[in-house]
């Protein structure tokens, strides 16, 4: 590679190195009350049982959170308030279980 040609792509790797250091702001986790999981859950249309199993817990947990007996991880709030802002997350975990990730992305 000559000189000339080092020359031109020094602005696009300057332009992608300026792309890696721009940072995401991420909200606070907000943590939700008994009441907010129960008007999550019931908004989704979900027993606590598919509830549950949306969310890698127990039945008796989101129980325990719905009657204020018992509080979710953090990790849980935030995964909450995801599918509490765009329900179509669920239905695209829910597409993604019956296939490798390797295969959703050859279909996008």
């Amino acid at each position: 590679m000559n000189n000339d040609n080092r020359e031109s792509l020094k602005p696009n790797l300057k332009e992608k190195t300026k792309k890696k250091e721009e940072k995401i702001t991420i909200p606070p986790v907000h943590i939700h009350t008994k009441d907010e999981i129960r008007e999550i859950r019931k908004k989704l249309k979900m027993t606590q049982r598919t509830f549950a199993e949306v969310l890698g817990v127990s039945r008796r947990a989101v129980e325990g959170w719905e009657i204020g007996e018992r509080k979710p991880s953090r990790a849980t709030h935030r995964l909450l308030e995801i599918i509490s802002t765009d329900s179509a997350m669920l239905e695209l975990y829910a597409s993604l279980k019956n296939q490798t990730v390797m295969d959703y992305v050859k279909n996008i």
